[in-house]
């Protein structure tokens, strides 16, 4: 190859590697909000079916210090300590999951 056929490839695969990362950005935020939703509702599930509240169920999970739940979560779970109830919490941590399901756990 010749170095002007080099300088192209690799012109070629930057703008590829940026458009890749522009589009991974896009598409990452909904996608991370849906499956952070998912285990959510999974162990508020798990939490009422051993007889817990929500509440109780987030501030025990948040207790644990998992980090793959993300900083949002325990902030939820701090908001719910300080003796608000899951939708007052909610409210404060918009962000945190998708808004139908945020208004209907409000509920």
């Amino acid at each position: 190859m010749t170095p002007e056929q080099v300088i192209t490839a690799a012109t070629g695969f930057g703008i590829f590697f940026v458009w890749l990362g522009i589009t991974s950005a896009a598409l990452g935020g909904p996608l991370r909000r849906q499956e952070r939703a998912r285990l959510f509702l999974d162990l508020l599930e798990g939490g009422l079916r051993d007889g817990q509240s929500p509440e109780h169920t987030i501030v025990d999970i948040s207790h644990a210090r998992d980090r793959a739940l993300g900083p949002k979560f325990h902030l939820l779970a701090a908001h719910i300590e300080a003796g608000m109830r899951l939708g007052q919490a909610l409210t404060k941590v918009p962000k945190l999951l998708p808004r139908r399901l945020t208004a209907m756990l409000r509920q």
